[in-house]
């Protein structure tokens, strides 16, 4: 397909290109496949349970939490209440001494008896029909 220059040989020859090149280039579609109905399903209900699953574990926790704190905060009332009553039986024990009760009696102007002659008093027994009047009008 040459065409003839004349006869010159220092010219080059120019080609024409008689036929089209046409490049095919062949393409694979990739389709992922679909997933059927059925499995959707269960992976949702899967999900859904782990979800159920993970909040009843979180909950749980938040409840343990809770009573610790409850815990913590009643033993330090304890504590605090332990100290207070201890405060309160020394207080019981300075109160009670036989000292202190002479001068407080002393100063609310009583003397101790002179006597050593302690007189008992027993219970009045009532007859039975005292007791059933007694018993009536109470």
């Amino acid at each position: 397909m040459s065409r003839m220059v004349q006869g010159n040989l220092a010219v080059k020859e120019a080609y024409v290109a008689d036929e089209v090149r046409t490049s095919v280039k062949k393409r694979t579609v990739v389709r992922k496949a679909v997933i059927p109905a059925k499995e959707k399903l269960l992976y949702l209900f899967a999900i859904i349970f782990c979800a159920v699953v993970a909040g009843s574990v979180i909950f749980k926790y938040a409840q343990i939490y809770e009573m610790n704190t409850k815990i913590h905060e009643l033993e330090s009332e304890l504590q605090v209440l332990h100290k207070e009553n201890q405060m309160l039986k020394l207080e019981v024990r300075k109160l009670q001494e036989p000292k202190r009760l002479l001068e407080e009696a002393r100063q609310l102007g009583f003397s101790p008896s002179e006597e050593d002659v302690v007189s008992v008093v027993s219970p009045v027994r009532l007859k039975s029909s005292q007791s059933t009047a007694i018993a009536s009008h109470q």
